[in-house]
This record gives C-alpha cells, structure tokens and sequence, in this order.
C-alpha cells in the first residue's frame, strides 16, 4: 500500500509539472490527504476568498507541446487564479513610470496597486509548497512569510534609512490588524448573524494577546529607561542596546510560539478547518511555485523600493502626510486580500478564522518583524531601536488592551466590532486631519507634517493647537524647570538648524518649531518639536502658517535662497523677502519674543565682486568694516534686524567660516563634496588629488566651522543675558585652530579607502570637469551600497569646490570676542571632518 502511495504521489507531481491540471488519479479520501496542506493558517484560508476557480478548458484543448501547456497552466493558476489579477497591469506601469522619470507620485500609486495583487500571491504559492513539504515546513513558511510584503517594505526602508517611515509603517500594521481588520469583522459578523450567538475558542485569542503584551513590554522598556534617566549621549547607546536584547527574546519567543502552533498544541489553531466541505490538492507543481515565488518575491522588492524612495513626493503632491501613507495606506495594501476574507468569513460565522488573520498578523509583525528589523539594522550599523516614543508606544499599548478587553469572554456580537473600528477611524483620522486640542496628541504620535496644500482651517487648527499643547504642558519638568522657551528655526532641514533643534529639544525646557520649505529626511521625533513645511517667500502661505504660532520667545534664522548668484541684487532682494515676511509673523503674534539669531558668513568681510589683493593676509575681527562693493544679502538681511528689532528685541549674528555637517541636501557643503569624490575614486580606482592653488595647498586660508560648534554658539548667544543686547552682537564662529588642506588629505583619502598618490596636488585637475560626467557613477554606488536615495547635485557643488581651493583672498577670523565673553567650544578641523564622515555614513547618505 505504501508503494501504491508513493506511485500517485510521484504521478500527481510529474503531471502538474507537466501542465495537466485535469488529471485523473485513483486516489481516495485517505490517499487525498497525502497532497493536501495539513494546519494551513487562518492567513492562507482568508486569502483564498479573493481566488477564482481554474478552468482546464483553456490550456487543455487544443494544447500540442507540454511545455506551452506547462506555461499556460502556471500563467492560468497564478495570474489568472485572482480577482485582483486586475491590478498586475499597474507593475509593468510602474516600472516604465521609473524608467521614462514620470512623476514621482505616479510611481507610488502605481507601486501600490501593484504590490496589491502580489501580496495574494505570495500566500497562494506559499500555500501551494506547503502542499508538498508536509504540514510543519509548510506551517513554518506560512509563519514567516505571512507579511512578506512588510517584510520586504521594511528591510528596504532600512537600506534607505528611512527609521521614521519603516516604524510608522510597522506600527501601521499592528493598529490595522488589530482595529480595522477585527473591528470590521466582528461589525459585519454580528450584523449577518444577528439571531446566532457567534462564539470563538478563546484559547487562540489568549495566546496572541500574551505576545502581545510581551511584544508590548519591550517596546516600553528603552522608552521608559530614557525618560527615567534624561536625554544624553549614554542614555541613546543603553536604549539601543537595550532595544537589541529585547529583539532577541523577542525573536526566541515567537520561534517557542511556532513549535506551540505547529507541534506541542496543534489542535489550537487548526479548530478553523472544521467543517470544510472539500479537501484542497495542489495546482501546480512544487519548482514552479518555487521559480513563481522568487521572480515575486524580487518584483515585490522593486515596487517596494519605488514606494519607499517615493512616498515623501506623494506626501508633498497630494498633501498627505508621510505618518498617514505609512501607518494607514501601506497596511491596507500589504494585506488587502486577507481582510477581505476576514470579514466573509465573519459574515458566515466562522469567528476562529476571522480572528486568526487579525491576531495572527499583528503577532508576527509584532514579535518577528520589529526585532528582526532591529537586528538587521544592528547588522547593517543602523542605530534603530525600540522606542518609538511615548504617544506611538502609549497608542500601542491602548489598542493591545482594549482588543483583550475585546476578547476576553469567548463571545461577540457588533458592539463589539463597531467600538474597535471607531477606535480606528479616530486614530486615521488623526494622522491626518485635526480636530480639538485632544487630536493634537496624535499629530506628535504620528510625527505629522503639515501640508502646503492643507486648508486655511487645517493650519489655523493646527497652530492653534500646537499652541495650546505648549501652553499647557508648561509644567515642571524633571528638573524643575519651566517649560518656557519656545523656539522657532527658519532653516531647520539645514547642517546648523538641524543642530540647533536636537541640542534644544535635548534640554527639558524648550518647545521647538522647525520651518523648511522642504520635508525632513530624517525627522526629529518628540512631543515637544513640531515641523512646518513652509515656502516663505510666499508671504500669503507664510502669514497662514504661522499666524497661530504665538509663543515664540527665541527665533533661529539659519536659512537663506540660492535660486540667483550670491552677488546679485535678485538674491538680496529674495532672501529680505523672505525674513521680511517671517518677522512680519512672528513679531505681531509673538508677544514673549526675547531674542533673534542670525546667521550669516565670513564672507561678510569681502566683496564677492573683487578686486582682490592676493598678498594681504588679515585677521578680521567683528569690528572690520563692510565691504564697500557689490552686492551681499548679509547685510542687508543685518540692516532689515536692526531696523525691524532695535530697541525692541534683543538680536545676534553669527558669522561662520567653512561650514561641515551633514545633510542630504545642502549646496555649499564640503562634507557632500569630499564625500562623493571620496567615493566615486575608489568605486572607480581613481587616484584622490586635490585640485587648486599652491597657495591653498600649503597654507592656512580658510577657518572651519563645525555645525555642532555654530549651533551651541547660537544658543549661547540667544540666551545669555550678559551679552545679549538690542543694538545687535557679532560674533564670528570658527572652530579655533587652523587648518592646511595638505594636512588633512592624506588622511580624508585613507578615510575614503580611496587611492592616495604621493603627489597628491596638482594645479591642473579641476573638480567640475574630472567628476561633472560621474551622476551615473553615483547612481551606481547608492544603488550597490543600498543608500538613501540622493542625486549627485544635492551633496556635490563641483563649481563651489573649485572657488573654494582657487580663492584668491584668505577668509581667516578671529574668535577672540567670543572666547572673551565665555564661549570656549573649540574643534580641530580634521577632527570635525572625520566625525561628519561618520554621521553621514551612519545615516546612510555615503558609503562605508
């Protein structure tokens, strides 16, 4: 009997290998349960509500080559064998949507429709496998691959850096599954059934609900850790290494909950199979479920990536959120089919399987796709951890226990249903919209950001809330201190302003506004921060935004436009616009204002017209005149401060020399410049020369400026009281000791990995014309080193690089006023260089 078993088993493979879907076996009841999956999940049984009937008739007539009617039958049962087959035309679009550079949210909704359909897929042919590798290998790959497709969504949003959309999105899912996915189906089932107690086997829900709530646990331990002992350097390294314990037990627990699922308490989670009118078989043959899987699994990382890199151009096209995209859009799609079988299956009081595809998802991404994110990142030098801060973890935590409040007593009726998913639509509506002042809380939970194409109403509500929230929450802080300083930074996507906000945000008593005409790449995620997309040079959208804004007490202006050359009288007149239009705001509104700081340059000092006197060396001081010619939008925005401010508001100016940070958009900045150089000659063997003068090889012609050293300095400057004064303070910011460019290159290329010749100065190589053909380069590199998605042009100035090493005048400053009133931060240069090489390499925006 045996031999006879293993005779069909080989037959019933080969045919379907073969493309004979039709075949005829003798096999019985008995003999069926050979091919058949044995403790399939509730996901795999809810997906294959959206699956249609396969009709042999269309590959078995006619059909003269096995090999065609091999390939029609897997074309048939795996394109075909979906109602969501409609949607696999939005892939081939979405790739020539990437390909011939169509808009950018284009290619996300296109993406998205696509990963749609796949995403069924996925659990069809894992289902398919299962079939042939018995119940407890195919139970295992329907327990890990269940959410394949956030899975992939999150290890690509890793590669890219992007922490803030990969957390929205995973925390997405959990509330999806747990308040949408089961509120609608208990709703819609106790509609359906309304004369029919609908009962479920508790033991299920009970086992989910415990990883749950340990998942739970280890998200708020590094929360509770770091509010416990305060913000610092230390408090981040203990939280993520705390975060990385826990992922491992994380991991060790769901790893004891599928040996419990498959083995020790089987009967558990397959009660849901009872009743089924017919054993299933396998459709198509284990190698080409297996080849249908792969090519999937590689087109479901493609439009992943194309959602990942392109969701912030969505958010600023249709005036969506990035918070409201990932936690409610991306969820939705990633297992669309699965809560559409959820809720069918609720309407035929099948409540085991309905709360199975709920709790069991929101287990899996809880307990194996957090940690395993966590660890990855681990892997990859990614600082990700689990705290995700106190109103997402305080959300989580509410909706993990209103659902055991839910489940507890075996039974459900609509209420039920109805009560989890109002609970939803208040959570989506508030990552989106606002409402009271309550709402707000959620606009900091979900970290959202405001919209240029919201409604008059939508920021009045906004700011005003924003302004109520720091009203009331102006209480002692663990310190004791008042929280009553309130700051705004015009410029805080910038290398200073960005800075500034974490070094504020850092100290208990400050309330921060951020304002970029951008979005954040990397956004600052706290209750007492708030960002606002803005263009200000549009004084209508500036009055709008920031009319609300009323508390200001200390304002940032780090911020300046570029779109004519910096000697021209277009540039001057539009950076005055753009400050005239801010301080127009913020002076009538603000009452509390103490304080502005402006910052400016050492090229303050200079005409940026010439002549220039090649052999002058000087020192200058904050007391050096103007330069009497050409034009420089530094004084004018200084004179536009003392005019609106004197005898009123107390103001500053900071004056640095070579900025370095890091930013991933910046157009003057010589970390984006060295960076790329760095990595384009050692991608490509080539030799790392300085290009310039003799002169600014050898000698010391220019002061840097780490953007660490700015930002304290004008926090100092805005807040001491002995120095601070309404006429105005100058003060120049460098970092102290001087610099040669011959000094720190052989030490930038070795930093690089890059090739350092023995002559490495030569006066004939210029940066524009050796690396302005290299974009393609660079694509090459962000693509190989999985980095966050940037275009040569927003790291590189090419041109900048060459004036700067073939300035004909020194820019050297004196930082004696400074250290004279106590500012006493110094940096060596080589040192700030190496440290920003870092920084930008840990935020994935260079190569390792």
């Amino acid at each position: 009997m045996d031999q006879y078993y293993s005779q069909v088993r080989h037959q019933v493979s080969s045919d379907l290998e073969n493309g004979d879907v039709n075949c005829k076996v003798g096999l019985n009841s008995n003999s069926m349960k050979e091919v058949s999956v044995n403790g399939k999940t509730p996901q795999n049984i809810s997906s294959s509500i959206v699956r249609k009937k396969s009709d042999p008739v269309l590959v078995s007539s006619n059909v003269r080559f096995q090999m065609l009617g091999y390939f029609l039958t897997n074309l048939q049962e795996v394109i075909l064998g979906t109602k969501l087959g409609v949607l696999f035309p939005a892939i081939p679009l979405a790739i020539a949507a990437d390909y011939y550079k169509l808009g950018r949210p284009w290619i996300f909704a296109l993406s998205l429709l696509g990963l749609t359909p796949l995403a069924e897929r996925v659990s069809f042919l894992t289902e398919q496998i299962a079939y042939f590798t018995g119940p407890t290998v195919g139970g295992l790959l329907n327990a890990t691959c269940g959410n394949a497709t956030e899975l992939i969504i999150a290890i690509l949003a890793l590669y890219q850096n992007k922490i803030h959309v990969l957390k929205y999105s995973l925390l997405g899912s959990i509330l999806s599954n747990l308040l949408l996915v089961l509120g609608t189906s208990l709703l819609c089932g106790g509609l359906a059934n309304l004369k029919q107690e609908q009962r479920y086997d508790r033991k299920q829900a009970d086992v989910n609900s415990l990883l749950l709530l340990l998942g739970l646990l280890c998200h708020m331990l590094p929360l509770m850790f770091r509010y416990a002992i305060g913000e610092g350097t230390s408090t981040d390294f203990s939280t993520l290494e705390m975060s990385r314990v826990s992922s491992i037990i994380m991991l060790i627990a769901y790893v004891a909950y599928i040996f419990f699922q498959l083995k020790t308490h089987r009967q558990l989670f397959d009660s849901q199979e009872e009743g089924d009118e017919e054993e299933e078989k396998a459709v198509i043959g284990f190698w080409s479920a297996f080849t249908w899987l792969a090519g999937m699994t590689i087109i479901i990382a493609l439009l992943s990536e194309y959602v990942v890199g392109t969701i912030e151009a969505a958010s600023d096209s249709w005036g969506i959120s990035v918070s409201f995209l990932s936690i409610i859009l991306l969820p939705i799609v990633g297992n669309a089919a699965e809560h559409a079988g959820s809720v069918i299956f609720a309407f035929k009081n099948k409540l085991d399987i309905s709360l199975g595809v709920a709790l069991g998802s929101a287990t899996q991404i809880s307990m194996f796709v957090v940690p395993l994110c966590v660890v990855v990142a681990w892997t990859m030098n990614i600082r990700m951890d689990l705290d995700f801060s106190l109103l997402e973890t305080g959300s989580l935590a509410f909706t993990i226990i209103i659902t055991a409040f839910t489940l507890q007593d075996g039974t459900s009726h609509y209420m039920k249903g109805l009560i989890l998913f109002l609970c939803y639509i208040i959570k989506s509506w508030k990552a989106n919209h606002s409402l009271d002042s309550l709402q707000l809380s959620c606009i900091y939970m979900w970290g959202l950001i405001p919209n240029k194409e919201w409604s008059t109403d939508q920021f009045m509500f906004f700011n005003s809330s924003v302004l109520h929230l720091n009203r009331n929450s102006g209480k002692e802080s663990d310190n004791g201190a008042a929280a009553n300083c309130v700051a705004i930074i015009f410029g805080v996507t910038g290398l200073v302003g960005r800075e500034i906000a974490r070094r504020l945000i850092s100290k208990n008593k400050w309330k921060v506004y951020g304002v970029a005409r951008r979005s954040e790449s990397f956004p600052i995620l706290s209750p007492n921060y708030c960002f606002i997309s803005c263009d200000l040079l549009n004084p209508h959208e500036t009055e709008k935004k920031l009319s609300m804004v009323q508390d200001v007490t200390h304002m940032f202006w780090v911020t300046w436009t570029s779109e004519f050359p910096l000697d021209s009288r277009e540039c001057c007149e539009q950076n005055e616009a753009m400050m005239s239009n801010a301080l127009n705001v913020i002076l009538a509104k603000s009452e509390a204002l103490k304080h502005v700081s402006l910052q400016t340059g050492m090229k303050h000092y200079i005409s940026l017209r010439g002549p220039f006197d090649v052999k002058e060396e000087f020192i200058y001081d904050e007391k050096c005149p103007r330069a009497s010619e050409g034009y420089n939008f530094y004084y004018v925005l200084e004179d536009l401060l003392k005019k609106r401010l004197a005898g009123k508001v107390a103001w500053s100016v900071l004056r640095p020399g070579l900025l370095m940070g890091s930013s991933s958009r910046t157009l003057y900045n010589i970390m984006g410049c060295l960076a790329i150089y760095g990595a384009i000659c050692r991608h490509l063997n080539l030799p790392f020369v300085f290009g310039g003068t003799r002169e600014c090889w050898e000698e010391v012609c220019i002061d840097g400026s780490d953007a660490r050293l700015v930002a304290e300095q004008h926090i100092w400057a805005a807040t001491d009281d002995e120095i601070s004064s309404t006429d105005g303070q100058a003060f120049n910011a460098i970092n102290g000791p001087s610099f040669t460019w011959k000094e720190i290159w052989p030490v930038l290329g070795k930093k690089f990995g890059a090739e350092v010749p023995e002559e490495m100065f030569s006066d004939d190589f210029w940066f524009a014309k050796a690396m302005g053909d290299k974009k393609k380069v660079w694509q090459e590199i962000v693509v190989k080193e999985s980095l966050l998605h940037t275009e040569m042009e927003d790291l590189a100035n090419w041109e900048f690089l060459d004036i700067l090493f073939r300035c004909p005048m020194k820019m050297l400053g004196s930082r004696g006023k400074a250290d004279r009133l106590g500012f006493t931060m110094r940096f060596k240069t080589l040192e700030s260089i190496l440290y920003w090489v870092d920084s930008m390499r840990e935020e994935k925006i260079i190569p390792f």
